[in-house]
């Protein structure tokens, strides 16, 4: 799939957050959502990977509900959106 210019959505799995974060911004992607593995009301915390240089592109993480949500959306029709942080 062609990411550039994309948020990439990625499921929760073996390898770190931040791997996952860097080879989605490696294809293009201009944003990450790591969707959860597990079933749960908590979306999981983005942990640190000493080994790998942060991304610089945004990264949130989303419940498996969510995730799954948002995947079943795209199948229909491309969606826009944006990923910002909210302060305080």
């Amino acid at each position: 799939n062609n990411l550039v210019g994309k948020i990439a959505i990625v499921d929760r799995g073996t390898c770190s957050f931040e791997i996952k974060a860097k080879n989605a911004q490696a294809a293009g992607a201009v944003g990450t959502i790591i969707a959860n593995n597990a079933d749960g009301d908590t979306p999981p915390g983005l942990g640190v990977d000493a080994n790998t240089q942060d991304p610089t592109i945004p990264v949130l993480s989303v419940t498996k509900a969510a995730g799954a949500a948002l995947k079943a959306a795209l199948q229909n029709i491309p969606q826009s959106g944006q990923m910002f942080r909210a302060v305080g």
